[in-house]
């Protein structure tokens, strides 16, 4: 609920009171200064996710990696332009895919826990045969934080670079290319340490029952991740309702 709903909830009222309230003479001249906190946030999250020996750890410091794609919207959004409608779609788009494949995460690692006692990410591998819906959410949900095909995320990250290349924001592009490698890297801990078949003598280990709807919610979530992407065009037409640039880009697309 926290990393899903209530860090996207005052996010999104920044973003309201940034872009309709505060006057441009002193959002413009700030506009970086977010930015470069999202990168800061994007570097150190990663990190820490990369040093993490609990999967719950590890999907938490994501959280903070995830969040800083969205302060980069701050510094791609310098006029009322198409490519600034794309930037805030995109960011958008990002929160409610990011939403969704997070809450799948969190949901396994507490599953994962309640299960096996434990949710440490080297004995991965004992718990994964007696949950393999749980695990097999874990990978979906873990293509969508990574922003690969044909999740949500990566035709949010695609809208994100576009406006990036477009503003001639090459150093905002980098940092997305090098927060999804980031993310693969961390991430691939998880899907490798899930996946890796044990000897016979090993792999049995005795897990706690868990609800199956727990188990379904967890899979819900990363489909509904997943299907974003499938489905993006008619969610970035209901992102127009509202936006400060839905008239800008409906005169531009008026012949």
């Amino acid at each position: 609920m926290l990393s899903g709903l209530v860090i996207k909830g005052s996010f999104y009222i920044l973003l309201r009171l940034w872009f309709d309230l505060f006057p441009a003479e002193v959002t413009r001249p700030l506009a970086m200064l977010p930015t470069v906190l999202g990168t800061l946030a994007i570097l150190w999250g990663s990190l820490q996710a990369l040093l993490a020996v609990r999967l719950k750890m590890l999907v938490a410091y994501s959280t903070v990696a995830q969040i800083g794609y969205l302060f980069l919207v701050f510094g791609l959004v310098r006029a009322e332009t198409a490519d600034g409608f794309a930037a805030w779609s995109g960011c958008l788009l990002f929160a409610f895919s990011h939403a969704c494949a997070k809450g799948s995460l969190f949901l396994a690692a507490g599953t994962i826990r309640r299960a096996a006692g434990h949710d440490r990410i080297r004995d991965l591998p004992a718990a994964a045969r007696g949950l393999p819906l749980t695990f097999f959410s874990i990978g979906i949900a873990a293509v969508a934080l990574m922003g690969l095909p044909p999740t949500g995320a990566f035709i949010a990250k695609w809208m994100l670079l576009k406006a990036a290349f477009s503003g001639g924001q090459f150093g905002i592009a980098v940092i997305i290319v090098v927060g999804g490698l980031l993310a693969a890297a961390y991430l691939l801990r998880v899907l490798s340490a899930s996946f890796t078949k044990l000897p016979e003598t090993e792999s049995e280990v005795a897990l706690r029952p868990v609800p199956r709807l727990l188990e379904q919610v967890t899979f819900g979530l990363a489909t509904v991740s997943l299907l974003l992407g499938l489905a993006s065009a008619p969610a970035i037409a209901l992102l127009r309702i509202g936006s400060p640039w839905a008239s800008t880009v409906m005169h531009e697309a008026t012949p």
